[in-house]
């Protein structure tokens, strides 16, 4: 009782490679959070897909991130959002 959730920052969405079959997703952390959840879906696109992170016991740094593989790009521009 009496703690309040903090909603972090909207996340930033990247490139992990070169061919768009993943994507680096980075947030700032928040000190008192045990974990984070990444809902990822295509712009334009009603599909979400939520990831769940553990925040690990020794992590250091403003920075939280994950990284999503095995997209499978339909074309050039796709653009994905997260939240």
């Amino acid at each position: 009782h009496g703690m309040m959730t903090l909603q972090p920052a909207a996340p930033e969405v990247g490139a992990a490679d070169d061919y768009g079959f993943s994507l680096l997703v980075q947030w700032p952390s928040v000190g008192t959070a045990t974990a984070y959840v990444v809902e990822l879906r295509e712009s334009g696109s009603p599909q979400v897909e939520r990831f769940v992170r553990q925040v690990p016991m020794q992590a250091v740094g403003p920075l939280v991130e994950l990284r999503v593989g095995g997209l499978r790009p339909t074309g050039p521009g796709r653009i994905y959002i997260a939240q």
